[in-house]
């Protein structure tokens, strides 16, 4: 009886023992390309590239790999498959001819499973009918219709914004924090105020910030990469505790953003509606259709409203931050651009809409922001494609490279490298010691006096 117990134990380690080693060894398999797989730099075993990502100029990477490999470049993160995409004629063959096949979105665990759970984020929409109900839905406000009517709200945050950085320009940062708020959260849901309201300006980027950490793979395991993880108690894995906290905050938020919308739809049909020729936020327009086959309950249309605001105010903070970095670092480009505006604009006006076509080095300029800061978005490939001799397999992430797209000698005859800044770079010659992306942040006075100068301006605020 001792012998069989001693053998059945012995048996059962051994088949833990065979099962673990099969198992390390098919994940070190599945880390390393499969057949036909786009070429790329060598894979370790069961990390695969992952070592590359640690870089905080991954886009440098990406240059020198589209040097080696080619336009596409195949990468393996553990068993995840991730392509990137170096070629602007590449991207339009994919993301926009075929764009219903390569149109998928990955899920991160951490975010579907413990902050957005079952809910629509548009960060993790599929592109499937409720995307096309989604887009359909927020048309009326991002479509040319909704901008144009929207102008007013973006006068008066604007006017606030600059009389706020005449009167304090040394929290610079602060008012542009505050500013990138105030227009989405008006059009969006109609609450107005949220330049001066500091508690909610705190919840909203303590709640960005947490999402941020989230995404770091410094302060979040890769369970995409090692599933097992998931499986760590709460109280060894710090995460989950800070996931449970930002999908608290995040949904008291998107509330918030739902009873400012009702109150406003509220005011609107009893006739007090005080916004410029009776303004309706998009949340309180898609209120007034809930009871329609198409309409949204109050859960999907408060991540509805939320999603598209947290998108809103990233991409507008950080847009117009780099854009004020780059005039502040290259003090020729932001004269000649200050030029331009004084000779089109009355003195001590800022410029309005209507004189953006008068502006062309402006605008030349401000559309020249984008590719200096690293932007990463990725798509899912649907299903198993053969495309330029390699065979992508299923739940393949597509990411292009911005930076070395919008650098490519192709199309623009003097681009430099992409480890350069490209765009203000390759047009304009400079004495700037910074033509790296390590753009320095300008003082207060570099930054705003020469962009907002206007004696005029000041003595009426003055008086």
């Amino acid at each position: 009886m001792d012998i069989d117990k001693t053998f059945l134990t012995q048996t059962s380690i051994g088949l833990v023992l065979i099962y673990t080693i099969v198992s390390i060894i098919r994940f070190s398999l599945r880390s390393l390309p499969p057949k036909y797989y786009p070429p790329g730099p060598p894979c370790l075993p069961l990390i695969g590239n992952v070592h590359h990502f640690a870089s905080d100029k991954l886009h440098v990477k990406f240059s020198e790999w589209r040097q080696t490999y080619g336009d596409i470049v195949g990468l393996k993160a553990g068993p995840l498959n991730l392509v990137v995409l170096n070629s602007a004629e590449v991207v339009r063959e994919l993301l926009e001819k075929r764009g219903n096949i390569y149109s998928g979105r990955p899920t991160d665990y951490i975010f579907r499973e413990h902050i957005v759970q079952d809910t629509q984020h548009i960060l993790f929409l599929q592109n499937d009918a409720y995307l096309k109900r989604y887009r359909s839905a927020v048309r009326s406000l991002l479509g040319p219709a909704g901008c144009e009517q929207a102008l007013p709200l973006q006068n008066a945050a604007g006017a606030y914004f600059a009389y706020r950085l005449i009167m304090s320009p040394e929290k610079w940062e602060d008012h542009l924090h505050n500013w990138a708020m105030g227009t989405p959260l008006t059009a969006i849901c109609g609450h107005r105020g949220a330049q001066k309201d500091k508690d909610l300006i705190k919840l909203f980027y303590d709640n960005q910030k947490n999402w941020l950490e989230l995404l770091n793979p410094g302060s979040a395991p890769p369970i995409n990469m090692f599933p097992i993880l998931k499986y760590v108690p709460a109280f060894l894995a710090k995460w989950k505790g800070q996931a449970t906290e930002l999908r608290k905050n995040q949904q008291y938020f998107y509330k918030i953003m739902l009873d400012s919308a009702k109150e406003e739809l509220k005011l609107h049909e009893a006739g007090q509606n005080a916004k410029p020729k009776d303004f309706l936020s998009l949340m309180a327009r898609l209120l007034q259709e809930q009871d329609s086959k198409t309409g949204f309950d109050d859960h999907q249309l408060a991540y509805l409203g939320g999603g598209l605001y947290d998108a809103a105010v990233d991409t507008t903070y950080l847009t117009s931050l780099h854009f004020i970095k780059v005039l502040g670092a290259y003090p020729k480009i932001l004269k000649r651009a200050q030029a331009e505006v004084d000779d089109v604009c009355e003195a001590g006006k800022p410029p309005r809409a209507q004189d953006l076509d008068k502006l062309p080095y402006l605008k030349a300029c401000f559309f020249e922001v984008g590719p200096l800061f690293f932007k990463l978005f990725v798509q899912l490939l649907n299903a198993s494609r053969f495309f330029a001799g390699a065979q992508w397999p299923p739940s393949t992430s597509l990411t292009p490279s911005m930076q070395t797209i919008s650098s490519a000698a192709t199309i623009f005859p003097r681009a430099r490298p992409s480890s350069r800044t490209s765009g203000l770079i390759r047009t304009t010659q400079t004495s700037s010691p910074h033509p790296t992306l390590s753009i320095p942040t300008a003082t207060s006075q570099t930054l705003t006096a020469p962009i907002f100068r206007s004696r005029n301006a000041r003595q009426k605020v003055g008086n």
